[in-house]
């Protein structure tokens, strides 16, 4: 039997676990060229770009990662007691990566991984240079200078790049140009520069909010911008935007992107802050209705009920999210119906959450005992 809370975790992925294992295989390839010889274009916060492998054969450098790991591996047995330093130095690398790039369901790739592991490759590559160049210590002694000065020079253009944030914003989205979410930065720093009265900002940030949108068919995150975007005058609101979000609620609603975003969304057009069309605003909360989320259920309940004043459809929207037997999403039906008074139901709500509380179903219950505090005063009052 497979454990669910390794293969649970991968209903909130876009790959699979084979998937996973493929696309890692590649990753760490990229490691091991980024230890020893790192490059400034290819060093990034970001990574989200980095292609999912959906094969062996796509794209066919899977293949050739995976017999590539698996030379090393065996290389680095083979030399374990011919060149102990040099085989423990792979397998250090090996083993340092063996959580985070193998099969926990985390995101695929992101450098401080690679931390601990690179002590283990800078210890084979020394002790390998050793071997070579032992007889010729004046040739060992400049090529690990002439290498210690790349790699200084590498560590400073990193700094320099670091310190100014909008720069390193710039430089990320530059040299990372699949990653929806280098783009979608340099976007909001844009955005923010033209709330402070810079209305020259508002083209950079709907050029970078459009490429962030084309690189990223998942999360809602670049629909929603451009639609915050649209506020400013100089920017035309386009229908469209609100059309791919709603495919993509309904294709991934498990995202958590996503679902933050919707709600933030919800909140926007409660505030009256978010002019958007009644029926392209409906279209989109529709979608949250449809799927079996509760957090964008829970959201769109709040939109049927504060923002287009439809009791019922917030009732059925609360109702389907308290399925899910979740402290909080039962919590949210008790309080919408004391809000519209309908006390029995409440009550009848209340003995289920206290049914189940009883019955131990509930995970980290404390964080919820002040609520169901309140709820329980509201229905005695």
């Amino acid at each position: 039997n497979r454990p669910n809370w390794l293969i649970g975790g991968y209903r909130y992925r876009i790959f699979s676990l084979p998937e996973r294992l493929m696309t890692e295989s590649r990753a760490l390839m990229f490691y091991l060229s980024q230890i020893i010889a790192p490059s400034s274009t290819k060093l990034s916060l970001w990574h989200d770009g980095f292609a999912i492998s959906r094969g062996l054969l796509q794209p066919a450098t899977t293949l050739i990662s995976v017999l590539g790991l698996l030379g090393l591996v065996s290389g680095a047995i083979w030399s374990a007691l011919r060149f102990p330093l040099i085989g423990l130095g792979v397998l250090w690398f090996f083993v340092a990566h063996s959580l985070e790039s193998t099969f926990i369901p985390l995101e695929l790739v992101h450098e401080h991984r690679n931390y601990l592991a690179s002590f283990g490759i800078q210890l084979a590559l020394v002790t390998f240079l050793f071997y070579i160049f032992r007889s010729k210590k004046p040739a060992l002694l400049i090529l690990c200078v002439g290498l210690a000065g790349a790699y200084f020079l590498v560590l400073q253009n990193r700094a320099s790049i670091w310190s100014d944030p909008h720069y390193h914003a710039l430089h990320e989205a530059t040299h990372q140009e699949k990653s929806a979410i280098a783009n979608f930065l340099v976007a909001r720093n844009f955005y923010f520069m033209a709330l402070n009265g810079q209305k020259e900002a508002i083209a950079p940030s709907m050029e970078y909010a459009l490429m962030a949108k084309d690189n990223d068919p998942y999360s809602i995150i670049p629909e929603m911008f451009l639609v915050y975007l649209s506020e400013f005058d100089e920017v035309n609101y386009d229908p469209a935007w609100m059309k791919a979000a709603s495919e993509k609620i309904h294709r991934y609603p498990y995202l958590a992107p996503t679902k933050q975003s919707f709600k933030d969304f919800v909140s926007c057009v409660r505030e009256e802050q978010c002019n958007v069309p009644v029926e392209d605003a409906d279209m989109l909360v529709d979608a949250a209705f449809n799927t079996r989320n509760s957090t964008l259920l829970t959201s769109a309940g709040a939109y049927y009920l504060h923002v287009r004043n439809n009791p019922s459809k917030a009732e059925a929207a609360f109702r389907k999210a308290a399925r899910k037997n979740v402290v909080q999403t039962r919590l949210n039906l008790i309080n919408y119906l004391i809000h519209v008074e309908k006390q029995e139901q409440a009550c009848n709500q209340l003995n289920v959450l206290r049914k189940n509380i009883g019955l131990g179903r509930y995970k980290k219950l404390s964080i919820h005992i002040e609520d169901i505090a309140a709820v329980e005063w509201q229905l005695k009052d």
